[in-house]
């Protein structure tokens, strides 16, 4: 909007006009003077058209000859009244045609009586306002120039502060904002002396404010405030007024993206209450008075009093200016990432304005820009209050979203599932609203531990939401989730279509990571260094970069690489000192002394021990405080202290940690157990029991604890029976341990005992006791638990009783639990242990068609599960293919083990029995040579090369090699063989053995 001034003298003078002077012609004629007396009485009541209308016919009667002959200059004063009337109504062209004409048909002789053309000049300031509102920028300027060098400086008054404001509007519209911004402060700086009305220096700023807007220059306009800042302003009172102006101009440089201009505009809006308390010192100044003069500014009682009525309308009403300025502030600060700013605002509008038309909408920002921030109490706060003041509102569940996602980032996962279970109950399946409600409670029971609910929700998830907001992250959690389940096979499944289906996503890093991870476990190191240098090099400023060089060093370590895992731990450490992630580099340097300590004894043994003393004491210096793995480098650190003369060290720093308690139970085994070994390798077992009679435990003792100091004391006892040469010590020993588990049974129900535990006490009642099937519920206790070790352990040493039952489906069930042992144990010896005894037992049981297919299994597999039990399984196998009368298959059996395992006569010496029987009884003919004669040829050499290796063995174990040694003296003299003649040494054979 461009406002546009006229001094008042100037209506006033311009209809002070004489009687006009006619010729005697004329006489009879005064209808020029009539009009002229009517337009300007027309003019006074402010009736424009009217007052046009009369200045229009004279021209029309009287100006079609030569005027200016005819009347003189004077005429063009009828001009310049019809352009007046023209301003008014806003008929701009028409207006500056008036003025021109006023200007250019009508000057002023050198001889001018009786005033002449008054206006003559002035119509030149006329015709440049007139072109302002045609917006004819350019021609204003030409005739505002040309109106001050022609001026009559006494005669000619006009409006100064007006004039410079019209300049600068004109330059401002021209993009001149250099010229403009230099009339508007002349305007400003002479504000009382032209004087210049603060509504013309609002106009010529607001016309300042759309020229930076449009040029996009906001240092233009910041400069100008803080030059004229003081100018720009006036009391509390007037700027108030101002306000509706203020507000406009701000909104316009926020939607031009000029915040920082925004900012300072709403700055010049005074607060309601300061606006208020001015009106009333203003009212008290005036005492009794209706009107007074104060600092140049007339104060109406009246006036006052309605304002002061408004403004605290204003204060109590739902427009209320202050909450609307400081949405926009919060609005300001928010666009230009200022969230703590835009929260104070939205604050400051929930405390002091809740009673704003917006206030739904505030209190809605208030909670979004907190959630923004992580600010998760003043989000819970806030949010609840809005719950409850807008249970109706459109943006309930968005909230309810609000709340979980700060829930979420605070980590509080049991109130977020309390929230977001009952939540997802009230909830439509299909709704944006279910599927955030339901992925939010599924990754809740994923970083809560509950792995089974979490399995079921996000399974639900992925299923009812393949394409939804969360469907990505929600298949990389149930991806991991497989994994804290243990099950294996399925998380890799997930996590390589996962990887496939989505090569490009936020969660692409952590799921590399992940798969790693389940590389590993699953014992293909080569795949997981595979995916960690991927990620190491692909994502080196991942926030799973500590945890992959880690998992690195994990990796090596599991290949027997210690100076590689070192090396990853070190880089790991490094990395986590950096990010100043004190956990992570705790962890580096806990793995850096259980590595280096368990790196063996070669030529780096002492290096090794001696760098995890010193990673152990910069654990202790720098992290241990607050850290959760303060118990395993307190175990990892003992062998490490005790090879370097601090044995005594580390046994006071596990009883310091045992005495503070408070932590996990297994914990708390856990340094009893190393405790009990440190303390054994210097003293007797009598000496350690005494010793852990003072052991500190927790008050009440724990069970758990209690069961490991019984265990470690047993311990004690079974090394030296182990290692006793005195036969009295041993009896004595053993008779200990005897007395110790029969105490133990005695004194703990299996509910007591923690898994470990639950299998050791199994274990000596199965394998030492009279009574192993008092085992059975030890182990049914462990393999309920939650602990896939000692479950496995456990499956085990169960089927090792059933299988030596009479009862058949027994013996079934025990076959079963070797079955589970050998697919579910975390142990590769401990799986293939299990599926040798699962082969051995169908065997046993007559079985020989599973027999031979389970031995199938393993050993195309190439024995990767537990190499060790090739030889049997491989023997076992040519057995089952002979007792199946698979004649030819049981031979090839056979001649695989002999001829792999030659050197092991306990093994390739049946083997070679089973074999030379067969051939000799399939006797194939023509072929050359013989059947027969193969398997004397066979056996012949088997027990040359084996003679020597006979020596070590004791003679119950030389069965099976005799009776191949016997096998090939008869087969020697049988009719149709060809003995082998020797000559200083073997005459070998003509042909390999046949299979």
């Amino acid at each position: 909007m461009t406002f546009r001034f006229s001094h008042p003298a100037i209506l006033a003078r311009a209809c002070a006009l004489s009687l006009w002077c006619v010729g005697s012609a004329h006489s009879q004629e005064m209808t020029l003077d009539t009009l002229a007396t009517e337009s300007r009485a027309a003019m006074e009541q402010q009736a424009w058209e009217r007052a046009l209308d009369l200045n229009t016919q004279a021209i029309a009667r009287f100006g079609g000859g030569r005027p200016l002959r005819e009347y003189g200059p004077q005429f063009g004063i009828i001009f310049y009244r019809k352009g007046l009337c023209e301003m008014k109504l806003k008929r701009w062209k028409e207006a500056m045609a008036s003025f021109e004409t006023c200007y250019r048909d009508f000057p002023n002789g050198k001889a001018v009586k009786d005033g002449g053309n008054i206006d003559h000049k002035m119509a030149l300031l006329k015709w440049a306002e007139s072109a302002m509102g045609a917006e004819e920028w350019e021609v204003a300027l030409a005739r505002f120039a040309k109106f001050i060098n022609e001026r009559d400086r006494l005669r000619d008054k006009f409006p100064q502060g007006s004039y410079q404001v019209n300049l600068a509007i004109c330059h401002y519209k021209l993009g001149n904002i250099v010229k403009g911004s230099e009339n508007l402060e002349i305007a400003i700086r002479n504000r009382t002396t032209f004087p210049t009305p603060p509504l013309g220096i609002m106009a010529g700023f607001q016309e300042l404010v759309g020229a930076a807007i449009r040029a996009k220059n906001e240092q233009a306009l910041l400069d100008f405030i803080g030059k004229n800042r003081g100018g720009l302003s006036s009391g509390a009172y007037e700027m108030y007024q101002f306000s509706p102006v203020f507000m406009k101009l701000a909104g316009d440089a926020i939607g031009a993206g000029l915040r920082r201009a925004a900012l300072a505009l709403y700055q010049f809006i005074p607060s309601t209450d300061v606006a208020i308390d001015d009106v009333r010192a203003r009212l008290k100044a005036m005492g009794a008075a209706a009107v007074i003069e104060l600092d140049g500014v007339t104060l109406s009682r009246v006036k006052l009093e309605e304002d002061l009525a408004a403004f605290e309308a204003d204060r109590r009403g739902k427009r209320a200016t202050e909450p609307i300025k400081l949405a926009a502030v919060a609005f300001i600060h928010e666009a230009s990432g200022n969230f703590p700013g835009a929260l104070a605002a939205y604050q400051q509008m929930e405390s002091y304005y809740p009673g704003a038309e917006k206030h739904e909408e505030n209190l809605f920002n208030l909670v979004r820009v907190a959630a923004r921030i992580g600010w998760g109490t003043e989000v819970r706060r806030a949010g609840a209050v809005f719950l409850k003041d807008f249970p109706q509102s459109g943006k309930v569940n968005e909230m309810r979203r609000l709340i979980l996602t700060s829930l979420e980032s605070g980590g509080d996962a049991g109130m977020r599932i309390a929230i977001a279970g009952p939540m997802l109950e009230g909830l439509r399946e299909g709704t944006p609203e279910h599927e955030w409600c339901l992925f939010i409670l599924g990754v809740s029971y994923f970083n809560s531990g509950a792995h089974d609910k979490a399995r079921e929700t996000l399974d639900r998830h992925v299923g009812l939401y393949p394409a939804g907001d969360h469907a990505v992250e929600a298949a990389f959690y149930q991806a991991c989730n497989a994994a804290r389940l243990g099950e294996w096979e399925l998380s890799a499944t997930r996590l390589d279509a996962f990887l496939a289906a989505h090569p490009e996503n936020p969660w692409l890093a952590p799921a590399i990571y992940e798969r790693a991870a389940v590389h590993l476990v699953s014992g293909q190191q080569e795949a997981a260094l595979a995916k960690l240098n991927r990620l190491i090099k692909d994502f080196p400023d991942s926030e799973v970069n500590v945890r992959a060089l880690n998992l690195l060093g994990d990796v090596e370590s599991s290949m027997g690489n210690a100076g590689g895992a070192e090396k990853a731990y070190q880089m790991a450490l490094k990395a986590a000192e950096i990010s100043n992630d004190r956990p992570a580099a705790g962890e580096a340097l806990c793995r850096l002394v259980e590595v280096l300590v368990n790196a063996g004894d070669g030529g780096n043994a002492m290096k090794w021990m001696k760098d995890a003393v010193s990673y152990a004491d910069r654990y202790w210096k720098e992290y241990a405080e607050g850290s959760l793995l303060r118990t395993r480098v307190a175990v990892a650190q003992v062998p490490a202290y005790v090879r370097a003369g601090r044995g005594e060290e580390a046994l006071e720093r596990l009883l310091e940690i045992a005495a503070k308690g408070g932590g996990d139970p297994s914990e708390a085994a856990l340094l009893i157990d190393t405790y009990a070994g440190a303390y054994l390798s210097s003293h007797g077992p009598e000496s350690l029991e005494k010793q852990l009679e003072s052991f500190p435990l927790s008050d009440p003792p724990d069970k758990v604890a209690q069961a490991h100091l019984r265990l470690a004391i047993i311990g004690a006892y079974e090394k030296e029976a182990r290692a006793g040469k005195d036969d009295t010590r041993k009896t004595a020993a053993l008779g200990k341990v005897k007395m110790l588990y029969q105490k133990m049974k005695a004194d703990f129900a299996p509910g007591d005992l923690d898994p470990q535990s639950l299998v050791r006490l199994g274990d000596h009642l199965r394998l030492y006791t009279s009574t192993p099937r008092e085992a059975l519920g030890f182990y049914d206790e462990a393999i309920g638990r939650k602990d896939p070790v000692a479950a496995s352990a456990a499956l085990i040493g169960r089927a090792d009783i059933r299988v030596r039952s009479t009862v058949a489906a027994e013996i079934d069930q025990g076959i079963d639990d070797f079955r589970k042992a050998g697919d579910e144990s975390k142990i590769a010896a401990e799986r293939g242990y299990a599926r040798f005894r699962m082969v051995e037992s169908l065997m046993a049981k007559g079985d020989f068609t599973k027999a031979a297919g389970q031995a199938v299994l393993y050993l195309d597999s190439g024995g990767s599960e537990s190499p060790a039990f090739i030889p049997q399984l491989g023997l076992m196998l040519a057995r089952a293919y002979q007792e199946l009368k698979r004649t030819d298959e049981a031979i090839d059996a056979y001649a695989r083990v002999w001829s792999a395992h030659t050197d092991d006569v306990e093994i390739s010496a049946p083997a070679m029995g089973g074999w030379m029987q067969l051939l000799w009884t399939r006797n194939r003919e023509g072929v050359d040579p013989t059947d027969r004669q193969t398997a004397y040829e066979g056996g012949w050499k088997y027990l040359d090369r084996t003679r020597s290796l006979t020596a070590g063995l004791k003679e119950v174990d030389l069965g099976p090699w005799r009776e191949v040694e016997e096998a090939v003296k008869t087969f020697a003299t049988s009719p149709g063989i060809k003995p082998i003649v020797t000559s200083g040494g073997v005459q070998p054979p003509t042909n390999q053995p046949q299979r």
